[in-house]
C-alpha cells in the first residue's frame, strides 16, 4: 500500500492511438503531488455521479494570440452533494475539459487529465470549471472510480482507509473501465502499461493497518473531514459551479515561448556615435598613452 500524498511509481500508463493518431506536440504536465486536505480546501464542488453525455468542441480564433484546440465537455447526472453547489440548483453539471478529438479525427490527451466514457460513476473534486485546463483538483488525482461497486483511483488502483483515518493507495487492478477509452463511440483508445522501469524504486509496502474503503465510506471519511478544514463562512461564500456550455464560443491562448529559469538574455551592444575627441581618445589608448603624431597628406599635385 503505497501513501496517498505521494504519485504511484508502479503504475504507469501510456496512451496507444488505435484508429487515429495523436495530435502534437505534446504537451508535458508534472503534478504536485495533492493530499485528502489539499482535496478538500482546493475544491469548490465534491460529488458523485455518472456521465450522461459526452461532447467534443474546438475552442475559437479570433485574434493572432489566441489558437484552435479540441476539448471536452463531459456531462454528469448527480447522484450525490458532499460539499458546494450546482448553478441553477440543476441535477446535472457539464465540466469542459482541454483534449479530445478535434475536427480531423485526431486525439489530444494531457497525459494526466482524466478521460471519461459514458456511464463512468466517479466522485470528483472541482474547481475552476471553465477556466481551467482540466477542472479537477490534482488532475487525475481528484477523480475517484466506483467500477462495479468498489472503488478505485483513476488508474486502477484500490483506495483504502488506514487505521490512521488517511487515505492511501493499493494494489492495481487492470480493469476494463481503467484501460481502454471509447471516445464517445466516436474514438478508440487503449491505455497500455509502460514496460520502462520506473525513474525510482517503488515505495516499500506499507503494513495492511486499513482497510479497501468502500464508495460509502469514502464519502463518510469526506463529510467529517469537511468541517474540519472548511469554515462554516467558507462554505456559505463558495459560489455555485456554473455549467460549461459547449454552445458558447470560448477561447485559448496561444502559448508564449519562456526564457529557461537562470538562463540570462545576452547583453545588447550599445552603438553610439564617435566624435572627434572620442576617435583621438581611442587612438591614444591603442598607444599605451604615448602621443601619436599623424603626418598631414600634401594638397594633391605639390610636393612636400
Amino acid at each position: 500500500m503505497t501513501s496517498f500524498s505521494t504519485r504511484d511509481q508502479v503504475t504507469r500508463f501510456a496512451l496507444a492511438a488505435l484508429a487515429v493518431g495523436l495530435s502534437g506536440p505534446a504537451r508535458a504536465t508534472v503534478l504536485d503531488p495533492v493530499t485528502q486536505d489539499d482535496l478538500v480546501r482546493d475544491a469548490e464542488l465534491i460529488f458523485q455521479g455518472v456521465v450522461v453525455d459526452i461532447e467534443y468542441r474546438e475552442s475559437e480564433v479570433r485574434t493572432k494570440d489566441q489558437e484552435r484546440l479540441p476539448h471536452t465537455f463531459v456531462t454528469f447526472q448527480i447522484e450525490d452533494i458532499l460539499m458546494g453547489s450546482v448553478a441553477a440548483t440543476s441535477s446535472v453539471v457539464t465540466l469542459r475539459f482541454q483534449g479530445g478529438r478535434d475536427a480531423k479525427g485526431r486525439f489530444l490527451a494531457l497525459g494526466e487529465c482524466p478521460l471519461f466514457d459514458v456511464g463512468d460513476r466517479d466522485i470528483l473534486f472541482v474547481r475552476r470549471n471553465g477556466n481551467h485546463v482540466c477542472p479537477v483538483v490534482g488532475w487525475r488525482q481528484g477523480r475517484f472510480r466506483i467500477i462495479d461497486g468498489e472503488l478505485f483511483g483513476d488508474e486502477g488502483q484500490e483506495v483504502w482507509l488506514t487505521a490512521e483515518q488517511t487515505l492511501a493507495y493499493g494494489d492495481v487492478h487492470d480493469k476494463t473501465e481503467v484501460l481502454t477509452h471509447f471516445g464517445a463511440s466516436l474514438v478508440k483508445q487503449q491505455l497500455v502499461r509502460d514496460t520502462s522501469p520506473p525513474e525510482e524504486p517503488p515505495d516499500p509496502p506499507q503494513p495492511n493497518s486499513g482497510t479497501w474503503a468502500s464508495p460509502t465510506q469514502f464519502r463518510v471519511f469526506f463529510a467529517s473531514l469537511i468541517p474540519m478544514l472548511r469554515t462554516p463562512t467558507e462554505l456559505a461564500s463558495l459560489p455555485p459551479v456554473s455549467n460549461a456550455d459547449s454552445s458558447r464560443p470560448f477561447f485559448v491562448q496561444r502559448l508564449q515561448p519562456v526564457r529557461p529559469p537562470g538562463e540570462r538574455r545576452a547583453p545588447r551592444r550599445s552603438v553610439t556615435r564617435q566624435t572627434g575627441l572620442d576617435r583621438a581618445e581611442e587612438s591614444l589608448l591603442r598607444a599605451t598613452g604615448n602621443p601619436v603624431l599623424n603626418k598631414k597628406r600634401p594638397p594633391r599635385g605639390k610636393k612636400p
